[in-house]
């Protein structure tokens, strides 16, 4: 924390999570690529790739190699989150708790029509002001320009 305090910076990743989300991605992306190639080898662009990677048989190879990749690599992430919750007691502020479901219940309201308003945004710090007073605050301070924009306080409609 007081390298945050001193940079105003907060470390949210380190460089071993920066690192293990990054095979991730490649892994993933790899994945995609190398099996929508093998499943749709008669289209144009599916071809060139395969010759790009050295033929189909090839193709595969780094197909199994990548899925290999991405499995070792959940399998790692998944002992880093446990020895992170279990041995270090962090909390696990990425899972939802039941706030979080209620409010996901209150969006779709919200958006089929079924409720009048959004659903009121609760923080953690109870001194922390609302979405609702945000918004409020944001249209006070954009109304001057907006009005400056339309003309609206010039007398012309």
């Amino acid at each position: 924390m007081a390298e945050a305090a001193a940079t105003g910076r907060v470390l949210r990743f380190t460089v071993s999570d920066r690192i293990e989300h990054g095979v991730q991605l490649v892994a993933f992306t790899g994945l995609a690529i190398s099996g929508l190639v093998q499943k749709f080898a008669d289209g144009g662009l599916s071809d060139w790739i395969i010759r790009f990677f050295g033929g189909i048989e090839q193709t595969r190879k780094i197909h199994h190699v990548l899925a290999a990749t991405l499995l070792l690599s959940v399998v790692y992430h998944l002992g880093v989150l446990g020895y992170k919750r279990f041995v270090q007691h962090r909390p696990s502020a990425l899972v939802p708790g039941k706030a979080d479901l209620w409010a996901a219940l209150g969006w779709v309201k919200f958006n089929t029509g079924l409720a009048s308003s959004p659903p009121e945004r609760r923080n953690a710090d109870p001194g922390a002001p609302s979405s609702r007073s945000i918004r409020a605050e944001a249209e006070a301070s954009l109304a001057p320009r907006w009005r400056r924009r339309t003309g609206e306080n010039q007398g012309t409609s």
